[in-house]
């Protein structure tokens, strides 16, 4: 298991001219590259979930998209209080949704819509339609739906010198091999750079191969897509609920 430090240190050691200003720079690679890793793949170690998230009559904001969002991965569903989970679809654009909804339209959920930022980046998970109060749910919140939404995640960057995570075991040597590349580009020696970046290429499709291989060897049950042909995102162009809610109650 690699630490932070021993990520840097191996670093450090490997650029033939390292001043003080490269220095200081190293711990700032190392979680560059570590952003760039995930930037370019969504690895397992990244998946997540909201909380669940309660529907609200008079809003479609459902909550604020999280913390260290990347992307969504599978489909949102809706969470019965008796009985299995229910998928939604996501949005791809409020165009998409307002061509199958008025703003004020009421009735079990059945698109999410990962709402514009403003001018600070902010930006709300909406639901839509408005709910119509008609869930199985008594008690607190009676008649509101409960939905959850996975996602991927950007992990924390690395900052104590013993920090570690998956990949400072998995993927050290993309973090060496690529932060060292940026060393070089940071003391102007274009051409180790050059060097560095290539190896820093090869390893990189190791620890995707890698991944890829951890999500096979967990997989030994059958999935069923039960929606067959019709499992579909929703598109511009249309919307179709692929069901009625109320029938699963």
């Amino acid at each position: 298991m690699a630490t932070f430090a021993q990520i840097k240190t191996r670093v450090e050691r490997r650029v033939i001219d390292l001043p003080a200003a490269v220095l200081a720079e190293v711990g700032d690679l190392v979680n560059e590259a570590l952003t760039e890793l995930q930037t370019t793949h969504s690895f397992k170690v990244m998946e997540a979930e909201t909380d669940t998230l309660i529907t609200d009559t008079t809003t479609h904001n459902l909550a604020l998209v999280p913390d260290a969002f990347k992307e969504f991965r599978g489909k949102p569903y809706l969470i019965p209080s008796v009985g299995r989970t229910i998928p939604l679809v996501y949005a791809t654009s409020r165009r998409a949704v307002l061509r199958s909804f008025n703003d004020t339209d009421t009735g079990p959920p059945a698109a999410l819509l990962d709402a514009e930022p403003d001018d600070d980046g902010v930006r709300f998970l909406e639901i839509w339609p408005l709910s119509d109060v008609n869930s199985d749910y008594t008690g607190a919140d009676a008649g509101e739906y409960r939905i959850r939404a996975p996602y991927y995640r950007f992990l924390p960057e690395l900052s104590a010198d013993g920090a570690s995570n998956w990949f400072t075991v998995n993927a050290a040597q993309w973090l060496i091999t690529r932060a060292t590349a940026e060393a070089f580009a940071l003391d102007w020696n274009e051409e180790r750079y050059a060097v560095w970046l290539q190896k820093a290429n090869v390893e990189l499709r190791k620890v995707v191969l890698r991944d890829k291989i951890e999500r096979v060897s967990l997989n030994e049950t059958l999935t069923t897509h039960w929606q067959g042909a019709n499992d579909s995102e929703l598109a511009e162009s249309e919307f179709n609920p692929p069901f009625n809610v109320n029938d699963w109650f």
